[in-house]
């Protein structure tokens, strides 16, 4: 008969049970960005009625959005990180990601913002580089996210052949 654990050990092993899985959302990080990035926000300057005004402002409002919803991805994925055994390449892969994300918010919202708020109060502007900047760098999120994930999977594919999972929150080479 095997001692009963402590509610510590459990949590434990429940946090490092969902660092193994945490591949789930790079590919739902992954997802989003592809999804608004390159549908939703293509397809809404389709819009017949939709004047640029209009469309700008409901971008403005969804690509703010979006990088809420990525910074709640990117701290799950610091999480899983912590708590679980990721490889120097997953590491790596996690922090261009990230950084990718901060040089989006920090540096081009900011030239973005202003030139939006512009041309929605009737404004024009002189054509300049930021958006296709923006766009570059969701490319090189996407590769990033998606490398990221296949690592992640590969490395639980690698602990899976060692043996189940240890929910006693033993070191794993999850993430």
């Amino acid at each position: 008969m095997t001692a009963p654990q402590s509610k510590g050990a459990t949590s434990q092993g429940a946090i490092a049970t969902a660092a193994r899985y945490s591949f789930v959302v790079s590919l739902l990080w992954f997802g989003f960005v592809l999804s608004i990035g390159f549908m939703e926000a293509p397809l809404k300057f389709s819009a017949p009625g939709l004047t640029l005004p209009v469309a700008l402002g409901i971008g403005h409002i969804v690509f703010h959005a979006l990088t809420r919803v990525e910074t709640v991805f990117a701290a799950l994925l610091l999480i899983g990180l912590r708590f679980g055994e990721p490889t120097e390449r997953i590491r790596g892969l996690f922090a261009a990601a990230a950084l990718v994300v901060a040089a989006q918010t920090l540096l081009l919202f900011t030239r973005l913002d202003e030139r939006t708020m512009i041309i929605i109060q009737g404004g024009e502007v002189e054509p300049a580089p930021y958006h296709w900047i923006y766009i570059g760098l969701d490319v090189v999120k996407l590769l990033l996210l998606g490398t990221l994930a296949w690592n992640q999977i590969r490395a639980l594919e690698t602990s899976a052949a060692a043996g189940p999972p240890d929910l006693a929150g033993e070191p794993n080479p999850g993430l």
